[in-house]
């Protein structure tokens, strides 16, 4: 399972690698990558893992897509990965870029049974991932900023902000 990510994670990366040295005149593409703190279950106070998140945005027509995927770092048990492609909108000018979408998502990993004694339960679920992102952009194709983000689902809801490195090419 590790392999799998470890591999989705470098082909993404190639993907923005090769997204960065395109030459269209138009360009409303972007990518996101960072790491940051998640919670298990809707918005619990305290963090319980390190997390990393991958994404990029298109838009086609009025509209803007993201893939992406999250997934726990630092951790072996339980751990919790997301893959999810979704729908959304943006602000942008200059210097700022807002934006949320809201995705049909895939998540998988071990969810704690026992709260007093850990054991491990392998699962595979559905669910809604929802994520706004607030990226400031002192240069025209680089920006930092932080995502908000969210996993609900039926078996193990999460949440989370991630500090974030924006890639774009000039909007």
């Amino acid at each position: 399972m590790a392999g799998k990510i470890q591999i989705t994670i470098i082909l993404l990366t190639l993907t923005f690698c090769s997204f960065s040295q395109d030459s269209l005149k138009v360009k409303r593409d972007w990518s996101d990558f960072g790491f940051g703190t998640v919670s298990k279950g809707f918005f619990k106070s305290s963090a319980e893992a390190v997390n990393f998140t991958l994404n990029y945005n298109k838009q086609i027509g009025n509209a803007y897509y993201q893939a992406g995927i999250n997934a726990d770092l630092l951790t072996v048990d339980p751990y919790l990965s997301a893959i999810y492609v979704g729908i959304g909108k943006r602000l942008y000018n200059r210097f700022y870029l807002l934006s949320g979408f809201i995705s049909p998502a895939i998540m998988w990993g071990n969810k704690e049974e026992n709260g007093d004694e850990f054991k491990s339960a392998p699962f595979t679920t559905v669910g809604l991932s929802v994520s706004v992102q607030c990226i400031f952009k002192p240069l025209k194709d680089l920006g930092l900023g932080f995502e908000l983000y969210s996993n609900l689902n039926f078996v193990q809801s999460t949440s989370g902000v991630v500090l974030v490195i924006n890639l774009s090419n000039g909007k």
